[in-house]
């Protein structure tokens, strides 16, 4: 209350709270305060922001969650051209909204394209040091080769996956590349992977810490 209403906290605290109405599955409530946070954003960032990115970001997810992607490829064009902007060429968050848009136009029916996004996103994780973010690349990746039939190159890049969870965890999980080939046939498919049969689910993973393979891109599909 004694920052205002209009202070860069409260675009924060609605975010927040969005975030956990997501989680929870009310995404009619989360559209709602992240709709507001990227008002709010929009007035007090004028010009290019990454505040503002966020907040297209957050509500592009919402909105592909709900089963809108028309809706949600506008926000995330802008996102992608103002990151581009103000970060410098690699930073991982421009792959992150790489990733959105892929699963977004992959929704309208452009698998080609969805394919090239991946691809980006996977090259700018492959310099940075975030392994395990390198892994969910990559399964978004493969998910779009199959899609458009080029199951070797995906196979190819599943086993560099392999290979990241074998170097991360000291040894490789029994089945990882099955469970990751449905992880990819879920997130193009548009299920859920806790609705899938035999897909890798975060418990898979516990005995090597790395609970966040589907995340956090394929938490809205």
């Amino acid at each position: 209350r004694m920052l205002g209403s209009e202070h860069e906290k409260v675009a924060e605290s609605l975010t927040a709270l969005a975030l956990v109405d997501a989680a929870k599955g009310d995404y009619d409530t989360a559209k709602t305060l992240h709709t507001k946070a990227l008002e709010l954003r929009r007035k007090l960032h004028p010009g290019d922001s990454l505040e503002v990115t966020e907040s297209l970001v957050e509500l592009a997810r919402v909105l592909l969650a709900k089963g809108h992607p028309p809706q949600a490829e506008p926000l995330l064009l802008e996102a992608v051209k103002t990151r581009e902007k103000l970060l410098i060429e690699g930073d991982v968050r421009i792959a992150e909204v790489l990733t959105d848009l892929g699963h977004v136009v992959d929704r309208l029916g452009s698998p080609s394209a969805a394919e090239f996004l991946f691809g980006r996103a996977s090259k700018i994780y492959q310099r940075s040091s975030e392994s395990w973010e390198l892994a969910v690349s990559l399964v978004n990746h493969v998910g779009a080769l199959f899609e458009l039939g080029r199951r070797e190159e995906g196979e190819k890049l599943l086993r560099e996956v392999t290979q990241i969870e074998r170097d991360l965890c000291g040894a490789e999980s029994a089945g990882l590349a099955a469970s990751l080939i449905n992880v990819a046939s879920a997130a193009l498919r548009g299920t859920s992977v806790a609705e899938t049969a035999g897909d890798l689910r975060p418990s898979d993973l516990q005995s090597c810490q790395m609970p966040r393979l589907a995340e956090p891109h394929l938490s809205y599909l």
